[in-house]
């Protein structure tokens, strides 16, 4: 053990070390904890989603408290690039990261019978992915 850490030890106490040690440790792979962490909050997200009509189409879609997406105009959230797709009334969500594998590990869709579907890496997922076992949107 080096002299710093040792010195560390004895004026912080061994819980300092601990915290230091996790902090040095798994700060070279915070990316992915990034990554993973906003992959919940997006499917979090697309899985609460609720569409806004008025006179017979879609004015905007509320995915939460503070994300509210207007037609044909992407938004990002928490590192991911979100796409509405709206017809009339009905609408899809395309939700890839904006750094594939930093910001996100997975591409998701909302599909308009609200299942969240996903692919792996670059590719986007679309209404023809897999469907995530995780999250479905509640009915509209």
């Amino acid at each position: 053990m080096t002299r710093w850490i040792r010195s560390l030890m004895t004026v912080t106490g061994p819980s300092v070390f601990v915290a230091v040690g996790y902090v040095m440790f798994f700060g070279t792979v915070d990316w992915r904890y990034s990554a993973i962490r906003n992959q919940g909050k997006v499917i979090a997200l697309l899985a609460h989603a609720r569409s806004v009509v008025d006179r017979d189409s879609i004015q905007s879609i509320v995915l939460g408290d503070k994300v509210a997406l207007t037609p044909d105009r992407d938004q990002i959230a928490f590192g991911y690039v979100l796409t509405p797709h709206v017809r009339s009334t009905r609408f899809a969500i395309g939700a890839r990261p904006v750094e594939p594998g930093k910001t996100g590990l997975f591409s998701y869709y909302l599909d308009e019978a609200g299942v969240v579907r996903f692919e792996m890496g670059e590719k986007q997922a679309s209404a023809t992915s897999r469907p995530s076992g995780r999250a479905t949107a509640e009915s509209r």
